[in-house]
């Protein structure tokens, strides 16, 4: 038998049985023989031919962190020359992996350097490698600001996708018409959207979520029903995703009896609000003074079987301390503390700013002196 089906029979076995204390003699070998960037290429389109996609994540990221040629360029010439001994076996579905696990670690200049030498050799990776890559520039759209990184650079690579005879999809244009929204460019998601409908590109629910969130953003609420009114006509129901977000918004344009109203629709439909929601809606019922019907909706948070996270104590504590009620503040602060979250700055600042209120400065003080030997920086507004 060839040593690299030697090899490759090894491995499969050795990745569903114990290995044996005694080793037979040549194992040592084929270990040695295994821990080379060519063997280890060829157990990858092994690895992708039986479906083994876990492992194969795995043994892209130890092969980058492996070879010394930082482009991977010396990856690509591995993956070709293991690709050619077992091509009747392979696909081009190695590269499309491949390039999926370097856009997960972020190795995107990899990713595409990947990308256009398996399209110069012929190897043609499909559109599941251009949406891993695009799918990155959405991360890094949406995490930095307009100086930093412009949307048309995502544009632009859709735009190279067609060039080299790949045909956006709609995962394609949902990650697009998301990062526009999320940079606050409706008016480009929505042209996007108008792209797809004349391109025979159906859109769906993820489509319209995304649009219906930039839309909220901005608090254009009327928009948004429209287009909630559009997805029913297409025979789209809307999900948790869309009445949460609708929910946010209308709590944010301070519209609470709307925002009740759809709470109360999708709870009928057996749809959950989740604790964003939730939190939103005790934020603006402490606004408003409604702190019994803020306390309310905490309770209801663990009666749906949801957790409270840290905004939502704090939400409630900073309503408390606003009215001036530290018993109540400090009842909040216990359950906090003991559900795992330890209070930030913001939060003693809430209780500084409490008793300022009431007008006892010696226990105002005496959480700035808290603060400090528990080692939190004091800020202006402490």
């Amino acid at each position: 038998m060839p040593p690299s089906k030697t090899l490759a029979s090894l491995f499969l076995h050795s990745s569903q049985f114990p290995i044996q204390p005694t080793p037979p003699p040549q194992a040592h070998t084929l270990v040695q023989n295994f821990f080379t960037p060519h063997y280890k290429c060829l157990t990858l389109h092994i690895l992708i031919r039986f479906k083994l996609y876990r492992i194969a994540h795995s043994l892209v990221a130890d092969l980058t962190s492996t070879l010394p040629d930082p482009t991977d360029v010396a990856l690509f010439h591995h993956l070709r020359d293991s690709f050619h001994l077992c091509s009747s076996n392979s696909s081009s579905a190695v590269f499309n992996l491949v390039i999926k696990s370097l856009t997960r670690l972020s190795l995107v200049p990899n990713a595409l350097t990947i990308l256009h030498l398996a399209n110069c050799h012929g190897f043609t990776p499909t559109i599941l490698s251009y949406n891993a890559v695009l799918d990155v520039h959405r991360t890094i759209i949406a995490s930095t600001t307009p100086n930093e990184w412009d949307l048309e650079k995502g544009l632009g690579f859709m735009r190279k996708m067609e060039k080299e005879g790949i045909s956006p999809n709609v995962v394609t244009y949902n990650t697009l018409i998301d990062a526009s929204c999320k940079k606050k460019k409706v008016k480009e998601a929505m042209a996007l959207l108008r792209v797809m409908a004349v391109r025979g590109v159906t859109a769906n629910l993820i489509s319209y979520n995304s649009m219906i969130n930039g839309l909220c953003g901005e608090g254009r609420m009327g928009e948004a029903g429209e287009f909630v009114e559009e997805m029913r006509e297409k025979w789209l129901v809307p999900d948790e995703v869309t009445y949460n977000t609708l929910v946010n918004g209308f709590c944010r344009k301070g519209n609470l009896h709307q925002g009740f109203v759809l709470l109360s629709e999708m709870v009928g439909k057996g749809l959950s609000p989740n604790v964003v929601t939730y939190t939103t809606l005790i934020n603006y019922m402490c606004k408003v003074g409604y702190l019994n019907r803020a306390v309310e909706i905490f309770h209801q948070i663990r009666g749906s079987g949801l957790r409270p996270n840290e905004r939502t104590y704090s939400t409630l504590i900073d309503g408390f301390c606003h009215k001036g009620l530290m018993n109540e503040a400090y009842k909040v602060l216990s359950e906090m503390i003991v559900s795992g979250f330890s209070p930030s700055v913001v939060t003693y600042n809430t209780l500084v700013c409490g008793y300022c209120f009431l007008g006892k400065v010696e226990e105002a003080v005496g959480i700035l002196r808290g603060m400090v030997e528990r080692g939190l920086p004091l800020d202006v507004v402490s």
